[in-house]
């Protein structure tokens, strides 16, 4: 419980944002180049709902509705059992946003674009090129073709970005595959003398 209090700001924020337990992923050695990966490739499916499923919290489970995109922009609902949560993203030829995020959404039907325009904001998701140590957004890509086995199946070509926190000893990993979008993320504590705690959700189905 004291481990939970502890780490609850960040959680949210890890969950919101969505969104192995103690040891770290086990991946082939970064290889592929920024000219190999096409950014458009690890943008989520249109007119589908992906379901995660979830260890170490009980909002780690969720799934998210992709409604039908609108030019560059994809609308969304999360729904992980405590909230839901509406979200815009965009595609450009520079990488993957999101622009818009409004947890304790209800309404039955999303407003239209036009009017949440002036609330956007960019917040990089992936940003080319897509090459290993590139930062962005507190982000670092560490690989770009690595092997998953996830319970939708074995997903190649994954790129994974990881976000270090020294002074709370976290980590944020965050994995992207190609035909998908984001397959995989997960939240480790790591702190001297004191037991890891982790929570990860994971792609189980697309439909």
């Amino acid at each position: 419980v004291k481990i939970m209090n502890k780490y609850l700001f960040l959680l949210i924020g890890f969950l919101l944002l969505t969104g192995c337990a103690e040891k770290k992923a086990e991946s082939p050695k970064p290889k592929g180049t920024a000219e190999e990966i096409k950014i458009e490739e690890y943008f989520p499916q249109e007119n589908k709902t992906y379901v995660y499923r979830g260890e170490g919290n009980e909002y780690a489970a969720f799934t998210e509705f992709f409604y039908q995109r609108t030019d560059s922009y994809l609308p969304s609902i999360v729904e992980n059992g405590g909230t839901r949560i509406l979200k815009i993203y965009k595609l450009t030829d520079k990488g993957i946003y999101q622009v818009y995020d409004r947890p304790e959404f209800y309404d039955e039907e999303i407003p239209p674009l036009a009017e949440l325009e002036k609330q956007f904001n960019l917040v990089p998701l992936l940003i080319k090129p897509l090459q290993v140590e590139k930062s962005f957004n507190g982000f670092t890509i560490s690989h770009t073709n690595a092997e998953l086995l996830l319970p939708i199946g074995k997903v190649k070509n994954v790129v994974i970005i990881e976000q270090y926190d020294k002074e709370n000893e976290t980590i944020i990993r965050k994995y992207w595959a190609p035909g998908m979008g984001m397959v995989k993320q997960e939240f480790v504590s790591s702190e001297k003398n004191t037991e890891k705690f982790s929570v990860t959700s994971e792609l189980e189905k697309i439909h």
